[in-house]
């Protein structure tokens, strides 16, 4: 069974590579907790919201694989602490020290 996305017959839109760049960028800059372009509408969404969408999009296939559940919290943990680039540049701004970002790097995650 393929997601409804998957058996679409027209092909994914072919972007320049300046526009893909500029996503990069953007979800380099601006992180889980910022907004990057949906697949399906082409406008600027919230990452939260791009991701639940994806896990309702594949959401059959992630309940055959077990791993539906474990999708879930990712993402509500991701919401609640946001991704690493928010605590590094959180790290940071405590004491606008760079080893402390170091430090936070070279711990276990957990």
């Amino acid at each position: 069974m393929e997601p409804l996305a998957l058996r679409r017959s027209a092909p994914p839109a072919d972007l320049p590579n300046e526009i893909l760049r500029t996503h990069l960028w953007r979800a380099s800059r601006e992180g889980v907790t910022g907004r990057c372009v949906h697949p399906e509408t082409g406008q600027l969404t919230p990452v939260q919201q791009v991701l639940a969408d994806l896990i309702r999009l594949t959401k059959s296939f992630l309940q055959a694989a077990d791993d539906l559940e474990f999708a879930e919290e990712r993402l509500a943990r991701l919401a609640e602490d946001g991704g690493g680039a928010d605590r590094q540049r959180q790290r940071f701004t405590q004491r606008q020290r760079a080893e402390d970002v170091i430090d936070l790097l070279a711990r276990p995650a957990g």
